[in-house]
């Protein structure tokens, strides 16, 4: 309850942002740099729209009015 009080610091919550920007960087650069066999290409298209769905989110919370409110 004392992590939820505006001010404080959440290692975890942190954390978990850094891993998701981390594995939508990961994509962006398999995108570029890396050849995706053909069978694979569905899985991959599917893991590409997760891991978007989760940057929109950690970036919508950071950026976005729920923060805001708190401060």
């Amino acid at each position: 309850v004392e992590k939820a009080k505006p001010g404080q610091i959440d290692f975890m919550f942190h954390l978990t942002g850094i891993v998701g920007l981390g594995a939508f960087a990961f994509m962006i650069y398999a995108i570029v740099y890396l050849q995706i066999p053909e069978s694979n290409k569905e899985v991959w298209i599917h893991l590409i729209g997760i891991c978007e769905g989760i940057v929109l989110s950690i970036f919508g919370y950071f950026f976005g009015a729920a923060v805001r409110k708190n401060k």
